[in-house]
């Protein structure tokens, strides 16, 4: 539904997770909404890796033989180890 002057960037979504060490912080469109910092999670994260999911919402009724054009784009991802 973005015809003529309209910019569809204005309606994407920035999810971005920063972890650290001594923090994890889950962000959406730049506010945080899920921040941990209790030392046992913390312990248990950071003995493990992390594994990164991208799901662009698929349901059951898809055509997985003949799937539809998704408008799922990433314009960035970056991971940097500590």
């Amino acid at each position: 539904h973005f015809f003529g002057f309209k910019d569809p960037t204005k309606h994407f979504l920035k999810y971005s997770v920063i972890w650290t060490p001594d923090k994890v912080e889950f962000k959406y469109n730049n506010r945080v909404v899920r921040k941990i910092t209790d030392k046992e999670i913390l312990r248990q994260l950071n003995s493990t890796t992390m594994n990164v999911i991208i799901n662009n919402g698929v349901t059951s009724d898809v055509d997985l033989d003949n799937p539809p054009n998704s408008n799922f784009i990433i314009n960035n991802f970056t991971y940097t180890p500590i």
